[in-house]
C-alpha cells in the first residue's frame, strides 16, 4: 500500500490495484496551502479509481477539479450524501461525523476496508470515534486536533491504530500549532506529522 500527501488534509491512497484520492485537491485557505499545480496536473493525467471528499469547505474541495474528474471518467464522486461505494475487493463507507468545533456542515469520514483498513477522518471531531464501532484499523489519517495534546492523543492511541499520519498541519506556525503536535507526539515511532508531497509505503 501507498499513501501521498496531495493536499493539506488530502491523500491519494494505493491499495489492493484501485487508487483513492480523498480530500486530494484543494483550494488555499491560509494557513493552509492550495494542492501544488504539479500534483494536480499528475492526478489529472492519471485520474485515480475513486474520487471523495468529506466535505465541501474549500481547503478540502476543488470544484473545479471535480467537475474535470466528472467529466473525464463518467463517474461521479463520493461526498457526504454517498453510501458504500464497492471497488473490485475494495469497500469504502461512508461514517456520518460531526465536524470539529460548532461547524454545522454535512461531513462524513471514509472508512476504507481492503487487505488494510484504513480510516481518513477528513475535519471529523475527535470525539465522534468514542460512539462509533470500527473494526482494528491500519492506518487513520487525521488533523493535528487528534494529536494536539496528550488529552487529545490519548483519545486517538484508544481506537488502537497500527499507524498514524496527521495531515492539515499549517504552513506557518504562528499559533504554535505545529510545535505543540510535535512535542506531544514525540516518541512515537507510529505517528508521522505529514506535509504536501510525503509518500509512505506501508
Amino acid at each position: 500500500m501507498k499513501i501521498s500527501v496531495t493536499a493539506s488534509a488530502g491523500v491519494l491512497i494505493e491499495l489492493d490495484n484501485v487508487k483513492i484520492l480523498v480530500d486530494g485537491v484543494s483550494n488555499e485557505v491560509f494557513p493552509y496551502p492550495a494542492t501544488p499545480a504539479q500534483i494536480r496536473k499528475k492526478l489529472l493525467s492519471d485520474l485515480p479509481d475513486v474520487l471523495a471528499y468529506t466535505h465541501f469547505h474549500s481547503d478540502h474541495f476543488d470544484e473545479h477539479f471535480a467537475d474535470e474528474y466528472t467529466k473525464k471518467t463518467l463517474r461521479t464522486y463520493l461526498s457526504p450524501e454517498s453510501s458504500l461505494l464497492t471497488v473490485k475487493e475494495i469497500a469504502i463507507t461512508p461514517i456520518k461525523t460531526r465536524h470539529i468545533g460548532k461547524n454545522e456542515a454535512s461531513h462524513v469520514s471514509f472508512l476504507i476496508k481492503g487487505s488494510k483498513n484504513i480510516l481518513v477522518t477528513g475535519d471529523a471531531s475527535p470525539l465522534v470515534w468514542q460512539d462509533i464501532d470500527l473494526p482494528q484499523i491500519d492506518v487513520l489519517i487525521a488533523p493535528f486536533a487528534y494529536a494536539i495534546n496528550k488529552l487529545s492523543l490519548n483519545n486517538t492511541l484508544a481506537l488502537s491504530c497500527s499507524r498514524i499520519l496527521v495531515v492539515h498541519l499549517p504552513i506557518n506556525d504562528e499559533y504554535g500549532i505545529y510545535s505543540d503536535v510535535s512535542d506531544t507526539v514525540k516518541g512515537y515511532d507510529n505517528i508521522h506529522l505529514t506535509k504536501i508531497g510525503d509518500v509512505f509505503e506501508i
